[in-house]
């Protein structure tokens, strides 16, 4: 008469002790994910006696630390880590210690095509070589300091990523410079110092163009002394058409460029000749501040700048931007002050002020160094 209890016991028992063989094997199903999900720090040049031997090391998701040293490399970052140096000065980057010197090669650093993931490259100074970043897929690049290159950053078909918080210093050629962009990308919170053509050059290719609507945003740069246009826009041979780009355009101070603030150009024409060109493609230009450019705006189509102040133009503050009676081209809600000309040839809308002193905090000066075309 006592079966029926003792069966129910042992059933409890059972029962209990396979929920217990089920716990522990869902704990060590989680540990091992997270033992393979486990980010490992790699230390130049205590671990590694150079930076591509960590890279090469290296998995998905790990962090490569480089401690402050000179490193005379050229890169091949094909892999999502994060490239780090071990301290850097976030408020100004031009301090940095841990210098990445690409000597005489092509490249500093080259990021190829077809990575699925992002890698990030942070705290260095960036130097030697022709171009400083080579990049054919998106990555992130923050608190470095550019100089003494052709090109700084170069985006070829397939990058984007975002570009924040750098100094970039007198390249021979373009700071920025924008090949067939295909995927998204902010350009933020830069300085860009007398770049030895463009601050920042935007190619617009139509083949391939992006198959749908993709925004490049420029966003609060300092773009100052560029010996061409601050911002410069490339149109290619024949009807120009509508590649799928959307650029915004806000909150820069672009300042003593030789050229053009903002400079439109047509047919692979990269010598700014104000022949304002009538680009197609999305152009949207709000609360900036242009000053002491030759040109404060020059060209568009498709072009709306609304709340800007522009000021000490020597040519025109603005310059073609207009285009057919469906076009979307329009100047307003804009201060000018002191240009040889305001505006030509120029669609105005409401809101224009002229004449009055936008009251600067200061006037231009060379900084705490009193010395022009420095850092």
């Amino acid at each position: 008469m006592f079966d029926r209890p003792m069966n129910r016991s042992l059933w409890t028992i059972a029962a209990i002790i396979i929920c217990i063989m089920l716990v522990g094997v869902a704990a060590g199903v989680l540990a091992l994910s997270r033992r393979e999900q486990a980010v490992d720090l790699l230390i130049v040049p205590d671990e590694f006696a150079t930076i591509q031997e960590a890279i090469n090391a290296a998995g998905p998701g790990d962090i490569i630390q480089v401690r402050t040293g000179t490193y005379t490399e050229n890169l091949l970052l094909d892999k999502a880590v994060s490239l780090t140096a071990e301290t850097f000065d976030q408020v100004n980057p031009a301090n940095n210690r841990t210098i990445i010197n690409g000597g005489a090669g092509t490249a500093t650093i080259t990021i190829p095509p077809n990575l699925t993931q992002m890698p990030s490259i942070r705290g260095f100074v960036v130097q030697g070589g022709n171009t400083g970043i080579q990049a054919s897929s998106a990555f992130i690049v923050d608190f470095n300091f550019f100089h003494s290159f052709v090109i700084a950053v170069n985006y070829q078909w397939g990058s984007g990523g975002s570009n924040r918080n750098n100094v970039y210093f007198k390249s021979t050629d373009d700071a920025i410079h924008l090949d067939n962009i295909y995927r998204p990308l902010l350009i933020e919170n830069n300085r860009i110092l007398y770049a030895g053509d463009d601050g920042i050059e935007v190619n617009l290719q139509d083949q391939p163009a992006p198959p749908g609507p993709m925004d490049v945003n420029i966003w609060n740069n300092m773009i100052i002394g560029s010996r061409e246009d601050g911002i410069q826009f490339i149109d290619f041979p024949g009807d120009p058409q509508d590649t799928n780009r959307r650029f915004v355009i806000v909150g820069n101070l672009i300042a003593n460029s030789l050229k053009a603030g903002i400079g439109l150009m047509p047919n692979v024409n990269t010598v700014e000749d104000y022949s304002g060109a009538d680009t197609v493609e999305a152009i949207r230009v709000f609360n900036n501040t242009f000053y002491g450019n030759n040109h404060g705006i020059s060209g568009g189509d498709n072009l709306v700048a609304f709340n800007n102040i522009i000021a000490n133009s020597q040519g025109f503050g603005v310059w073609r931007v207009q285009g057919n009676p469906e076009s979307n081209s329009v100047v307003a809600y804009t201060s000018f002050h002191n240009n040889t000309r305001d505006a030509d040839e120029s669609t105005l809308g409401a809101g224009i002020l002229t004449g009055q002193d936008p009251l600067f905090a200061a006037a231009p000066n060379p900084g705490a160094d009193g010395a022009w075309e420095t850092v």
